[in-house]
């Protein structure tokens, strides 16, 4: 059945794992949702890389999807996209390489050299970036030192949702927000900072114009319009980060109220009317605008952890393998009989921040089954939001509530798990694609005019809340000590197996 609403502006969400899209109408209900999946390459055991045209297609078939039970084209199109992503195009907008995303650590000497400088805590002042090989400027360091022909060949050096907004208006453009997570962005000036453009060796020109994410463009690109399904003359809003986005649609919009997120990665994240940054350099300061700043901390190894290992160890024909593991995970007690799971796959971030951290199962005796593996790594993910709340409590003050977000609300059982770990009741907003609802809901300010984003939280109906459990929480306090102590005493280990890694890696297999 078709809707006949006009009045609707979509949200899309270009993430890690695939694009989502919702139409969201005046009020704040959802009209349709469309959404599309794309892979994560990893050729080599530090790499991380998008395909581009993956990620447009996936685009494309996401609007196309949410407009297939819909009569009339939206009032506006409202982005959000992915943070840390860095990919380098030449003149004529052409991708020279794969879109490098925050996943990647190709770049840790990069950073480690960055970290050694004088000035390096300076840096992080400024930008509200530790150095790590996350951020585009160890990027775009790595590629210098390993490709100086394509790094001079490179016109420009711009993340996936620049690439997207250039093939939708034909302009380079970058929105404060996910400029703000590159490095290389100063949160004082809300302009590229000349250090850190010093440090990566290139000049303004050869990064996108920034602009605020309120700003609209008045029409898209013939083309793309037609491959969308939208009119040439449908209002673009740049939009934010998903991060941001993703607590605009939790409705975590007010100071001191937290967002526990786990997707393919993970956060615990807070608005604040001021930049708040970290003695410890454990956290990050992004931009939302000018008013409005997102600090948090984040974590490389989230649902990806989970996918790797229902990918790679549940076996052939076995379908719903992420679903099917995460039901075996049910069936083991909590502290997984005594099975401690540390989930760097990818190396680590907040709030450590060690890019040579690498996964490791302690305790595995041979009373364990796949169920307890299956929930240590369930468990591991929640420690390590653990350990980021505690550091972001000490910087912006205790958390007055915590709501979620993420693709792990389609799991009960991982919600209560995070609950019981934090020893907090957890708030369940009405949708696990919090951060395409928050695009919309941002391009609702946007087109609507509001004097305030926070007005948006009016759309959004109460929350159920889970509550924790004194036992639970109990026996994963204690878990999480042996989890803590084993990962500050594995430092050097981590270190020599990174190396050790790197010289005897096969990336033909």
């Amino acid at each position: 059945m078709l809707t006949t609403m006009r009045d609707y502006v979509i949200g899309l969400d270009v993430g890690t794992g695939g694009c989502k899209a919702v139409a969201v109408d005046g009020k704040g209900s959802v009209l349709s949702e469309g959404s599309s999946t794309y892979a994560i390459m990893s050729s080599r055991p530090t790499w991380a890389e998008q395909d581009l045209h993956a990620v447009v297609d996936g685009a494309i078939a996401s609007v196309r999807e949410c407009l297939k039970d819909l009569d009339e084209p939206p009032r506006a199109l409202c982005l959000d996209g992915a943070l840390h992503s860095v990919l380098a195009v030449d003149e004529h907008g052409e991708p020279l390489t794969a879109a490098l995303i925050w996943a990647d650590s190709r770049s840790t000497n990069q950073a480690l050299a960055l970290k050694r400088l004088a000035d390096s805590h300076a840096l992080y002042l400024r930008t509200g970036c530790p150095a790590h090989p996350m951020f585009p400027l160890a990027k775009i360091i790595w590629l210098r030192e390993s490709d100086p022909e394509i790094f001079k060949r490179a016109a420009r050096f711009v993340s996936i949702k620049e690439y997207l907004v250039y093939l939708l208006t034909r302009e380079w453009l970058a929105d404060e927000s996910v400029a703000s997570g590159s490095g290389l962005f100063n949160l004082q000036t809300f302009d590229w900072d000349d250090d850190a453009l010093a440090r990566a060796e290139i000049g303004c020109e050869r990064l996108s114009s920034i602009v605020a994410a309120k700003t609209e463009h008045p029409g898209l690109d013939v083309e793309m319009a037609r491959r969308l399904g939208i009119p040439a003359e449908t209002r673009l809003i740049l939009g934010p980060s998903d991060s941001a986005c993703s607590n605009i649609g939790a409705g975590a919009l007010a100071a001191n109220v937290f967002v526990a997120m786990i997707g393919s990665s993970g956060a615990v994240r807070t608005f604040s009317h001021r930049p708040l940054l970290d003695s410890l350099e454990r956290t990050w300061c992004y931009v939302l605008d000018r008013s409005n700043f997102i600090v948090g901390g984040a974590i490389n190894n989230a649902g990806l952890v989970l996918r790797w290992f229902a990918d790679n160890f549940l076996g052939s024909g076995k379908e719903n393998t992420y679903e099917t593991l995460i039901a075996e995970a049910g069936l083991a007690n909590p502290g997984a009989s005594g099975l401690v799971f540390l989930p760097f796959l990818t190396g680590e971030r907040s709030p450590g921040w060690n890019p040579q951290a690498r996964g490791v199962l302690f305790g595995l005796s041979l009373h364990h089954h796949q169920r307890h593996v299956a929930r240590a790594i369930l468990e591991s993910v929640a420690y390590r939001l653990r350990s980021v709340l505690e550091a972001l409590e000490e910087i912006a003050g205790p958390a007055k509530e915590i709501r979620a977000s993420g693709g792990f609300l389609r799991s009960p059982l991982w919600v209560q798990i995070v609950s019981d770990v934090l020893g907090r009741p957890i708030a369940i907003p009405s949708t696990v694609n919090t951060s395409a609802l928050g695009a919309a809901l941002f391009g609702w300010h946007v087109v609507g005019d509001t004097k305030s984003l926070r007005d948006m939280e009016r759309l959004l109906p109460a929350c159920p809340v889970v509550q924790s459990r004194a036992a639970e929480h109990a026996i994963y306090s204690r878990a999480f000590k042996i989890y803590s102590d084993l990962y500050n005493e594995l430092g050097d280990s981590f270190a020599e197996i990174s190396r050790f890694q790197s010289d005897t890696s096969d990336s033909s297999l």
